[in-house]
């Protein structure tokens, strides 16, 4: 009985796999419009919605157990990123004779502000150089709202703080301006966070659990949303068609789940992707090093000439490549692989 608790359920590993899959991809900066507003409609809902999914109630009884997990599982990570951009950064001044002073200061005040992409202009105007840290925003969005959901839970009311916790973030991220340590993203990803427990709770990701004719309305309806619309950005509290965008990410969210337990049946895909899944914490760190530390559009265009193939597809190919290394690098160092890859670690 206690084996089989701690049993991973295999289809969300490979739907997390499908997920960083397109996080990489959406880091892309020539990828085409279509690739864009299908990446975007759906990837960062798909793991906070998939965050709440594993969210249990036993938490409800020991929070500060739980607040201090969460801390371990999703701060140290963030921490360890941005160590590791400050040293790639200093290391690149210290190679090419740049301003090393600048670039110690200007990585040590991102990560300890922790955008993603917007940063207040009074920092310009006080001549600080800070600028976005990238896709590690997430973690921080994401503890905030894993401690938000635990709070909700405890009231009788949780949906409608959820929805008054998004309205809060959305409203002073755009009239405001944006805090720090990505807090409204993580007031917005709450309620993701709640509709994903909800999903638990009704066991709705079970196969027969929806009609065939309802999967397929969440198809089209996804299908429409990242055709014509797909401008869901998380990163800024972005949702250009609104209640379109959140409704369609939903839907893309049961679509890749239902997917992943058809893939499940593939043994290649399974375990492909289901490794993935399992890494996609670490993955996403070290693209976010990649991206911060590489000389992207220098090694693309060269890239590009030297294998003939335009710049969007060297660009992929670079990427992936980049990031892969980083992360085959991190796996292999023992203090690091256990913090980025927990997963992982407890199968070994």
């Amino acid at each position: 009985m206690e084996k089989a608790k701690k049993q991973r359920i295999e289809y969300l590993d490979i739907a997390k796999g499908i997920g960083i899959l397109l996080v990489v991809l959406g880091h892309c900066n020539a990828k085409p419009d279509w690739i864009t507003h299908f990446v975007f409609s759906v990837h960062m809902p798909l793991f906070f919605i998939l965050s709440g999914f594993t969210f249990s109630r036993k938490h409800l009884e020991h929070p500060r157990d739980f607040i201090r997990k969460s801390a371990k599982m999703l701060l140290v990570p963030y921490v360890i990123s941005v160590v590791a951009v400050i040293v790639f950064q200093v290391a690149k001044a210290l190679i090419w004779n740049g301003d090393l002073r600048y670039e110690l200061v200007k990585w040590s005040l991102s990560g300890l502000y922790g955008s993603g992409a917007r940063v207040p202009a009074f920092f310009e105007q006080m001549g600080l150089p800070v600028t976005f840290i990238g896709a590690i925003w997430f973690l921080l969005a994401l503890f905030f709202a894993r401690i938000l959901l635990l709070a909700f839970l405890k009231t009788r009311t949780p949906a409608l703080w959820a929805m008054v916790c998004f309205f809060i973030g959305y409203v002073t991220s755009q009239k405001i301006g944006w805090f720090p340590f990505s807090i409204q993203a993580g007031c917005c990803a709450a309620l993701f966070l709640y509709i994903g427990f909800l999903i638990k709770e009704n066991d709705l990701f079970r196969w027969d659990a929806v009609h065939w004719i309802l999967k397929a309305v969440m198809l089209l309806v996804w299908v429409y949303c990242f055709l014509f619309h797909g401008k869901l950005w998380f990163v800024s509290n972005t949702y250009t068609d609104g209640f379109v965008d959140i409704i369609g990410s939903i839907c893309g969210t049961f679509v890749i789940v239902y997917l992943s337990q058809g893939l499940e049946k593939i043994r290649l895909f399974r375990r492909c992707l289901g490794w993935l899944g399992k890494a996609s914490l670490g993955i996403m760190c070290a693209n976010l090093i990649v991206l911060d530390s590489w000389p992207i559009s220098k090694t693309v265009g060269f890239l590009s000439r030297l294998i003939h193939t335009s710049y969007f597809k060297a660009e992929v190919i670079m990427l992936f490549a980049a990031t892969a290394l980083v992360t085959a690098a991190m796996y292999f160092i023992p203090w690091i692989n256990r913090r980025m890859y927990p997963a992982l670690f407890r199968d070994r």
